[in-house]
């Protein structure tokens, strides 16, 4: 049996208690015909006295992610008033080293520090006011300042795109005596101004883990993205930890949730870290796997995305997650079973005055209030998804538009539909042509820029060129013209190359002729220690045809060998509710972006459940309008230089009437 907890004897203490425990006041919840509040919880308490209540993940997730719709009742059904908690490890005292000498040493730094500490230190963090840096530093630790140790060797120091690790941990232990020596042979020296020394503060006993789930797993040129289901909204993440049996790596690591602008759903960078393993045979190792967050996340899924720059995908078995805990402390007036309720997004913040008590309450000790299995209200009727906004807008005439699919719906309430290569190829640019339409009036709308890629398989032709032996041309044959692409990806099959690659295509002049359009260029090769890596190319344009030719001069070399060449394009996908299935309408380049007033609840249109739409086949149902740099082709092409040459006939004409007639000879 727990104990009961006992009220602290501090004066100040308990009046500031006796002052919470009369703040008491009626709620009515069951007056009403149906409850606006969705849940509850039983909450247990044994005796009059402060109690501790750590909220549960399907709390908070069925809660505001400000925690303004909670409300506590004792068994009389008073409203208990309470403060909200978020405990943290407390920081571990820093100061600044004894001294610190620093000097340029051939290709490196080499940094001497004696740090002054009289108890154990977890850590030394250096300063620098370089912008930005990468470097690798071997740490080495001296109780005498003579005999050294090596702690770590190629250990990351680093700070750019916003993160840094200025900072080299050897553990909780007593070293007089630091020396850093710092690799300066990639870039030149950067001015070390001091450090300061980091006390251990032990194991963090203030987070607890997440049952976490990876719903995706995405391979796109130099990123490797994770969807993770936390398993509820509102947690407040402490750290992320990616598991790898990778010995040697170092990779940016960026936290995002979706968020709404005017140009749709994109992702949004709340949180970035580095990560980094050396493994040395001799002199040890240093690995930090584990990036330290203690950010609230107001969504379920965390995006995470792993940047791998040129080195291939990292083999990552597991993501871990912990989080901080919110409680939520009250003093109750009597035991027996209390409940809070939750899951009303119109309530308003309640107002309990307690701002005052706060120094008080939070050094108070307090006990644990047990918190049973979230319950259902039975008055409670779930309210629709995204109630405020109308289903139809405007009506529109679609006669202008080309194309149009059909589109199945999945379910009901909010759906997101991934547009296929046909409607990216027919489509605006922008796609601000799209339009759904149910019954002459439009489905308002909002396009998702996930950091997603599909790859696209080409029909590849071998070609080499009489004139130029030297030369090796492949030639990519796509499924459609106009397509988004971003990247080439091909797999050498020559061992050892040094090659400069460029992609381009044929287009029309307007004139009857062609020119060469360079898409993108770049320089691959591959060594021995290199060998089965994956070469990529980034476009700095879409291309406007279906025909690419990927080109490179052999020199004197062997031709080079490619194969499982593929492009890659960005996912694009609309988010929409209904309940009737729509049409999709493109292919109008005269069309201007549609505006609807989604941005009003994007809150509720990011946190709501999707379904998953899908489109039928592509219908031609209008006449065509070329879209910019469109090559016309076939009666179009006669038609147009018919009409071309009548004017000029007529401009001819028009001038011979103008000039002067020669005069006659007599």
């Amino acid at each position: 049996m727990k104990p009961r907890p006992t009220l602290p004897r501090r004066p100040e203490t308990l009046r500031a208690l006796a002052l919470l425990a009369g703040l008491g006041f009626s709620l009515e919840l069951s007056a009403a015909p149906t409850n606006p509040w969705a849940s509850w919880a039983p909450v247990k308490v044994e005796a009059p006295a402060l109690y501790d209540l750590a909220l549960s993940p399907e709390v908070l997730n069925g809660a505001r992610a400000d925690l303004a719709d909670l409300r506590l009742l004792d068994p009389d059904g008073m409203e208990v008033p309470f403060l909200v908690r978020r405990p943290k490890p407390v920081r571990a005292g820093r100061s600044p080293v004894r001294s610190f000498r620093a000097e340029l040493k051939g290709k490196t730094t080499k940094l001497r520090l004696e740090t002054g500490a009289t108890r154990p230190i977890g850590g030394v963090i250096l300063e620098t006011p370089a912008s930005s840096f990468i470097k690798a530093a071997t740490l080495e630790a001296s109780k005498d300042g003579k005999n050294f140790v090596v702690l770590g060797r190629g250990v990351p120091l680093f700070r750019e795109s916003g993160s840094e690790n200025l900072r080299l941990d050897f553990g909780p232990s007593l070293w007089p005596w630091l020396e850093i020596t710092i690799d300066d042979e990639r870039e030149g020296p950067v001015a070390w101004t001091g450090a300061v020394v980091d006390e251990s503060s032990g194991p963090d006993h203030f987070s607890e883990p997440v049952l976490v789930q990876i719903r995706a797993r995405d391979e796109t040129p130099n990123t490797t993205r994770f969807v993770l289901d936390l398993g509820a909204a509102n947690l407040s993440l402490a750290t992320v930890e990616l598991v790898t049996s990778d010995p040697l790596f170092q990779r940016r690591v960026s936290l995002r949730e979706a968020a709404l602008d005017e140009e749709g759903i994109r992702e949004r960078e709340l949180h970035a870290g580095f990560i980094y393993a050396v493994e040395a045979a001799k002199d040890g190792a240093s690995r930090r796997t584990i990036i330290s967050v203690d950010h609230t996340f107001g969504q379920r899924e965390l995006i995470v995305v792993v940047h791998n720059g040129d080195s291939p995908p990292m083999e990552i078995s597991e993501i871990r997650v912990r989080r901080r805990p919110v409680v939520l402390r009250f003093q109750t007036r009597e035991a027996g079973a209390h409940r809070i309720f939750f899951g009303n997004r119109k309530a308003s913040a309640p107002n309990y005055d307690l701002a005052g008590l706060g120094v008080e309450l939070q050094e108070a000790t307090a006990g644990a209030a047990e918190l049973g299995s979230v319950q259902p209200n039975p008055e409670h009727q779930p309210p629709e998804a995204l109630p405020e906004l109308a289903e139809l807008g405007a009506e529109i005439d679609v006669s202008a538009w080309r194309y149009r699919k059909p589109i199945t719906l999945g379910g009901r309430g909010v759906h997101a539909l991934e547009l296929g290569p046909d409607v990216l190829s027919h489509a605006a640019a922008d796609l601000s042509d799209l339009r759904l339409v149910f019954q002459g009036r439009q489905v308002p709308y909002v396009i998702e820029h996930p950091s997603i890629s599909r790859r696209i398989e080409p029909e590849v032709v071998l070609e080499r060129d009489e004139k130029r032996p030297s030369l090796t041309r492949w030639r990519f044959k796509l499924s459609h013209p106009r397509l988004p692409l971003t990247a080439l990806e091909c797999r050498p099959i020559t061992p050892l190359f040094r090659r400069d690659l460029s992609l381009f295509e044929q287009v029309s002049d307007g004139r009857g002729g062609k020119y060469k359009r360079t898409l993108g260029s770049s320089t691959w090769e591959q060594r021995s220690e290199t060998k089965d890596r994956t070469a990529i190319l980034f476009l700095v344009e879409a291309p406007r045809s279906d025909e690419l030719v990927l080109e490179t001069d052999n020199g004197d070399n062997p031709a080079l060998e490619l194969a499982d060449c593929r492009f890659s394009h960005r996912v694009r996908r609309v988010v929409f509710k209904t309940s009737q299935s729509p049409v999709l309408h493109y292919g109008n380049p005269k069309a201007s972006r549609p505006r609807y007033d989604l941005s009003l609840v994007a809150d509720e249109l990011l946190a709501a459940e999707r379904s998953k739409a899908e489109s039928g086949p592509e219908e031609d149902v209008g006449a065509k309008a070329p879209f910019e740099g469109e090559e016309m082709m076939g009666l179009e092409s006669w038609i147009f230089w018919a009409v071309l040459a009548a004017v000029m006939l007529g401009l001819l004409l028009v001038i011979a009437k103008l000039l002067p007639k020669p005069a006659s000879r007599e």
